[in-house]
């Protein structure tokens, strides 16, 4: 009796393993197939930040947390006058795992308080500048208008 047990429970977790395993070999969200591995790119953010009204506002901290081997957030730098934004490299993440933060750190002195943002890889424009090979599915660079709400 015991060996009926066993041989199905064996058989059960066979089957169960063999589906997740097929079940990993699906389409990433930048493109790759993800086989047993996980699969990985590059990315840089760019864009320009502004107001509702469309005026580009100044000083505006972005920084962006990537989840790849370990999880890191990164500082990219203040907008400028313009409200423009530039990552100076690329950030390795998990495909499609990234999220980019807007937050106003100087108070009244850009204009009004605004409220805090935070955008996913499918908040971004996508253009590839890279193509990768295997696991490495490239690098990309991904950019956004913001519009930052004031608080009340």
């Amino acid at each position: 009796m015991k060996t009926k047990i066993d041989s199905a429970v064996n058989w059960l977790l066979s089957g169960l393993l063999a589906l997740l395993g097929f079940a990993s070999c699906g389409k990433t969200t930048c493109g790759g197939i993800a086989e047993y591995g996980t699969p990985t790119a590059g990315y840089r953010a760019l864009g320009r930040v502004a107001d509702e009204t469309g005026t580009p506002v100044k000083g505006i901290e972005v920084s962006r947390v990537t989840r790849g081997l370990s999880e890191s957030k990164t500082v990219i730098g203040l907008t400028d006058e313009n409200g423009r934004f530039a990552d100076t490299d690329y950030a390795t993440a998990w495909c499609g795992d990234i999220e980019v933060t807007f937050t106003d750190i100087d108070g009244e002195e850009n204009g009004g308080k605004f409220q805090s943002k935070t955008l996913t890889l499918d908040d971004f424009d996508a253009t590839k500048v890279r193509d990768g090979k295997g696991w490495d599915n490239g690098d990309y660079d991904i950019s956004a208008d913001v519009k930052l709400t004031k608080e009340e």
